[in-house]
């Protein structure tokens, strides 16, 4: 997470126990808070990243996103191949990270979370994302 502001010299609004409670600064941290969200997809064979903004109160504003298709990767084999479709996820999923987090200005230290694609889809390719998500997390 990135460093919160200061409320007081050498205290942040990340430990609200060691602020008033009546301090505006901490408050408005809490309430205006834009928290800046990953998330990773992995369950087939496109590998998606995006970088979503969003606050308490609105709508969720997407500040950047890169996908990969394996169409061509697979075409040959007449359906999506498990194996291949993992190891292609493996390639992609951190440059395309990469590229997310340069078109959104954003550094891994910005993020507050990161998500993944859990499920339904193929183990492999869902073991990637979640991998990944959780390394960087």
């Amino acid at each position: 997470m990135a460093p919160l502001h200061a409320c007081r010299a050498g205290v942040t609004a990340a430990d609200p126990t060691a602020c008033p409670a009546d301090d505006s600064r901490v408050a408005d941290h809490y309430t205006d808070h834009i928290m800046k969200v990953l998330g990773i997809e992995s369950s087939c064979d496109e590998t998606g990243v995006a970088l979503v903004e969003t606050a308490d109160a609105g709508v969720p504003i997407l500040r950047a996103h890169a996908l990969h298709s394996q169409v061509q990767l697979h075409e040959a084999y007449g359906g999506v191949v498990p194996e291949l479709a993992s190891r292609d996820h493996i390639r992609r999923v951190l440059p395309l990270t990469a590229q997310v987090l340069e078109q959104a200005g954003c550094t891994l230290r910005d993020l507050d979370v990161v998500a993944y694609t859990r499920g339904p889809g193929l183990a492999g390719a869902l073991l990637v994302g979640a991998g990944v998500a959780c390394a960087l997390a």
